[in-house]
């Protein structure tokens, strides 16, 4: 028979087992969700310009498109895990913590969301583009993040494209239980977003 690996949750651990044939996914606990929390710069200065940067809310690719923890165990095939996911879709808290970060880091006078009434200087989309736990490797689970940004600046009827760069990285997690992949998602947005302040900063004026 087909050698299969089969995902348990065991007291909110991920492991792998294989086996013959095909196993249905055991819960071992009640479902659980989470959310998303990076530190900001800190000791961060004043604005550097009176600029106003709106966020647009994120896209995210469909086979990301869930609250559940995507898990990729081979080169081929992912799974979705049944008992535990964020809050809310990934690509909302991405938003969030992607404002968050700008505005503690001063890149603008302000950053608004995308709901603002606030006429935007420029406009900041972003499509996620990757969002998994790569089991592939059992002796190195990694969270994969890659979100791809567009720096866009309204004027009048036309929107013009300045600045658009992908962003991919990767975070190693110390051991296989969710929170410590929410963890490792949280450090590779931070990686992701040091990289996109620097960016930006040479890109608004």
């Amino acid at each position: 028979m087909k050698i299969v690996k089969i995902l348990l949750f065991i007291n909110l651990s991920i492991l792998f087992v294989a086996g013959c044939g095909t196993q249905d996914v055991k819960m071992q606990s009640q479902r659980k969700t989470f959310s998303m929390d990076i530190n900001p710069p800190a000791n961060v200065s004043a604005p550097r310009n009176e600029l106003i940067l709106k966020i647009n809310d994120f896209s995210i690719a469909s086979q990301f498109d869930t609250t559940r923890m995507v898990i990729r165990d081979s080169d081929s095939r992912y799974t979705k895990d049944y008992y535990n996911g964020f809050i809310a879709n990934p690509a909302i808290l991405f938003a969030q913590q992607s404002q968050s970060w700008l505005s503690a880091a001063g890149i603008c006078r302000a950053i608004v969301p995308a709901s603002s009434i606030l006429d935007a200087d420029y406009i900041l989309e972003a499509d996620i583009k990757s969002l998994y736990a790569d089991f592939r490797d059992l002796n190195k689970p990694q969270a994969m993040v890659e979100i791809e940004f567009f720096l866009i600046k309204p004027d009048r009827e036309k929107y013009n494209l300045i600045f658009k760069q992908t962003y991919s990285e990767s975070a190693n997690m110390q051991n296989n239980t969710v929170e410590e992949l929410v963890n490792a998602y949280e450090i590779a947005l931070e990686k992701i977003m040091l990289r996109l302040e620097k960016d930006l900063a040479s890109n608004l004026q």
